[in-house]
């Protein structure tokens, strides 16, 4: 289990799961919390109109996924029952991320959402130039997120304004792992690179050969990330070199 500074990062104490794989660091693990003890039944289920692919992200009590028929819906964690449901016109097929009060989610319409988690009203929308496949990640204000236009951008969480963009030159699908003011993302040219938090200037970028659709996960000093071609890679944080 890890335990470092991403649970300050995406705003205090982290209560559920609040984004694709837990934390900033995509570490998947929480260090409070633990999997069912006991014999797993159903306690109630919730039908949407459209195939469900997003991972769904659980905070306060409140359950938020993305479907195939163009919505982000919210239900209650307790018995499954609609709180809001907010539409993107295309499907929301990948993980929102929910921090400090606001739900943020990519959509199939090249768009980038930010909508009130209490209610589902939009805060804010950012158009990019490709579909949204990444989920995002949310630290300190900034939002980070690739986009099939071939741009990791970062937003500001506040009004959506980009603080800055970085063009890999293919796809990203990858949603970016981010620790200690670096951005980790995998592009589909086969590349990971490891960007300034601050401004998107690259301190690395390393070629393993294959197009990257997973996201990277970092922990203690490593970066780890699969490609399509059957490999597992162990690459330096601090410079991208290939551990194994």
């Amino acid at each position: 289990e890890q335990t470092d500074s991403t649970d300050e990062e995406t705003s205090g104490t982290i209560t559920g799961a609040p984004m694709f794989q837990y934390d900033a660091a995509n570490s998947g693990t929480s260090p409070d919390e633990t999997g069912p003890q006991t014999s797993v039944s159903e306690q109630w289920s919730f039908e949407t109109s459209g195939t469900v692919q997003s991972s769904p992200v659980v905070v306060d009590g409140t359950v938020y996924v993305g479907s195939g028929e163009g919505k982000v819906y919210a239900v209650s964690a307790d018995d499954g029952s609609k709180q809001w449901e907010y539409e993107t016109d295309e499907w929301a097929k990948m993980s929102p991320a929910v921090v400090e009060g606001t739900v943020y989610v990519g959509s199939g319409n090249d768009n980038v959402y930010a909508v009130s988690a209490d209610d589902g009203t939009e805060q804010w929308k950012y158009e990019t130039l490709g579909a949204v496949e990444a989920s995002p990640t949310v630290v300190d204000g900034t939002v980070y997120v690739g986009s099939d236009d071939s741009v990791v951008y970062a937003l500001s969480a506040a009004d959506g304004t980009k603080q800055w963009e970085y063009d890999t030159g293919l796809y990203v699908k990858s949603s970016p792992a981010v620790v200690d003011d670096t951005v980790y993302v995998g592009s589909t040219d086969g590349k990971v690179y490891a960007l300034s938090a601050d401004d998107g200037s690259k301190r690395w970028s390393s070629d393993i050969g294959g197009a990257i659709y997973p996201s990277p996960t970092v922990v203690d000093g490593t970066v780890y990330v699969g490609i399509r071609n059957n490999k597992l890679f162990a690459l330096s944080a601090d410079d991208g070199t290939k551990q194994w």
